[in-house]
């Protein structure tokens, strides 16, 4: 029983997290390619706006830019 509600609470956290993340957007610094997919597709699933840079240098570059 005590496993079953500490599951329940997980995902409540996860979806409470996710209604947070709704609409924010995020830059995520990442060179391999799979790694931003597999991120983008999961905060994208949430209503996160994300933009990608292949290495540090980029990130900085576009947070400059705006």
């Amino acid at each position: 029983e005590a496993i079953i509600g500490r599951a329940i609470d997980s995902r409540k956290l996860a979806a409470d997290a996710a209604l947070q993340l709704q609409g924010a957007r995020v830059l995520v610094a990442e060179d391999n390619e799979l790694n931003q997919q597999v991120v983008g597709e999961i905060l994208q699933s949430v209503g996160v706006a994300v933009t990608f840079a292949n290495n540090g240098r980029e990130a900085v570059a576009a947070v400059l830019d705006g």
